[in-house]
């Protein structure tokens, strides 16, 4: 089950504030990093494109990863 999520955004991401703004509607803790700022996190993660929101369970290991809104709403709810 989904505890969290890890988002990777910046600020020239246009595919960000959608993904962002639905997360933000869901009971769900997260945290967002800017990649460009947070680089060595973003590398340790292997982000490879923005949006990457990786989601976690409650112990902390991490269980699926997601892009663009559409992959967001399928982890989700499965839809």
């Amino acid at each position: 089950m989904i505890k969290s999520f890890l988002g990777f955004t910046s600020s020239y991401c246009s595919s960000c504030p959608p993904v962002k703004d639905f997360l933000s509607k869901q009971a769900l803790s997260g945290q967002w990093l800017d990649a460009t700022i947070e680089e060595d996190k973003a590398i340790k993660h292997e982000v490879m494109t923005l949006p990457t929101v990786i989601f976690f369970d409650e112990s902390g290991q991490e269980i699926a990863r997601a892009n663009n809104l559409g992959e967001v709403r399928m982890v989700l709810t499965g839809d």
